[in-house]
């Protein structure tokens, strides 16, 4: 009886650190393959973002911390470093006219549910001015800190293209108007004048 009892417990005793043991190879696999699913779905949005020219952003803390994704340090003109960033870090790339109007949208953007957008320009390191549109949204109440999500995305291409298509439509208007060839000629001079400053400004 003892032998038995002692060869019942032998093999109980294996039955157990197998399990243990089979348990835990099982569990790092599963742990293995989470984690690469995890870095594969990481480089995919970010190869996602870089196509759309869109990066993503959160603020969170009283300090007004926030963290940016790869394809937003690009947009911005900054380098990624291991230091923390800040909401005045990313103000300090918005083109100073438009500043004030960022900061409003975040205020704004505090009301429970609210999702703001904002066309604003960036004026970047290099002195080049760009168009980005911004959106904010509070995903946690001011009350435990305040946590707000957004993206911004580089429009500069767009607003290219809207310029070219309302010059384009403005010209045709003019041509159009019958009216005698020297007030055309001052009116698609004086358009070409506004144009060329507005290109620079988008510039």
């Amino acid at each position: 009886v003892v032998f038995v009892c002692g060869v019942l417990t032998s093999l109980l005793v294996a039955a157990i650190l197998f399990f243990i043991t089979s348990s835990r190879h099982r569990a790092l696999l599963l742990a293995r393959r989470i984690n690469k699913d995890l870095h594969a779905k990481e480089a995919g949005l970010a190869q996602a973002q870089r196509m759309a020219r869109l990066g993503s952003w959160e603020i969170s803390g009283p300090k007004r911390q926030m963290a940016w994704s790869e394809e937003l340090y690009r947009i911005l003109g900054t380098e990624p470093h291991g230091g923390r960033m800040v909401l005045d870090d990313f103000l300090q790339v918005v083109h100073p006219a438009d500043r004030q109007k960022v900061r409003d949208m975040l205020r704004l953007s505090s009301e429970p549910g609210a999702v703001l957008e904002l066309e604003h320009r960036l004026l970047l390191r290099d002195g080049a001015e760009r168009w980005a549109l911004t959106k904010a949204k509070l995903e946690e109440p001011l009350s435990e800190g305040g946590v707000w999500r957004g993206t911004t995305m580089d429009i500069t291409e767009r607003k290219h293209a809207e310029s070219r298509l309302q010059t384009e439509h403005q010209v045709t208007r003019i041509l159009a108007s019958g009216r005698p060839q020297e007030a055309v000629v001052g009116e698609l001079l004086q358009l070409l004048a506004t144009r060329l400053n507005m290109a620079c400004a988008v510039h």
